[in-house]
């Protein structure tokens, strides 16, 4: 196996056990309404001159705001009504008018203190509503660092090996 195809193969490891504790980690914080953040995060591998990057990727446009929360803002209502839909199970309502009432007073809420608002910690595990993706990062950093070196290490000894031996 050649050195490149070693390093892809090492770096496709670490993307998948990157986007697995994401994943985890949304759940975590309760943010799984309707699962389209969390099966939308793939991991993809680019290279740029001498470089190796694992890019994250997710097909919504609201997965950095998940991680950094908003400012007070008014959201559009549409989306609200589509997020209490993905919530049937746990927002219950008996008519379109009581949806319409809830979602008005989500963004209520919403319009004074952003996101996460106070209200939204009822749906965490962990205790966290904010950060999936700098949590995750932050907390496996060292680690990555390390797998990385040993293995970027075993593959210039091996290579080093096979060249004393010609």
């Amino acid at each position: 196996m050649g050195v490149l195809k070693k390093i892809k193969d090492k770096l496709d490891v670490v993307g998948f056990d990157l986007v697995k504790k994401f994943k985890k980690e949304l759940k975590e914080q309760g943010h799984n309404a309707s699962s389209k953040l969390h099966d939308s995060i793939k991991h993809r591998l680019s290279f740029k001159g001498e470089d190796a990057f694992i890019e994250i990727t997710s097909k919504t446009n609201y997965a950095q705001k998940v991680n950094k929360g908003q400012k007070p803002h008014a959201p559009n209502l549409d989306n609200i009504l589509d997020w209490i839909d993905d919530r049937k199970k746990t927002i219950p309502y008996s008519s379109e008018q009581e949806k319409h009432e809830i979602a008005y007073a989500i963004i209520r809420s919403i319009n004074q203190q952003g996101t996460p608002t106070a209200e939204a910690f009822a749906w965490t595990q962990n205790g966290r509503r904010i950060g999936y993706m700098d949590f995750v990062i932050q907390n496996n950093k060292r680690k990555i660092k390390r797998e990385l070196a040993k293995e970027f290490g075993k593959i210039i000894r091996t290579e080093f090996r096979n060249v004393n031996k010609k």
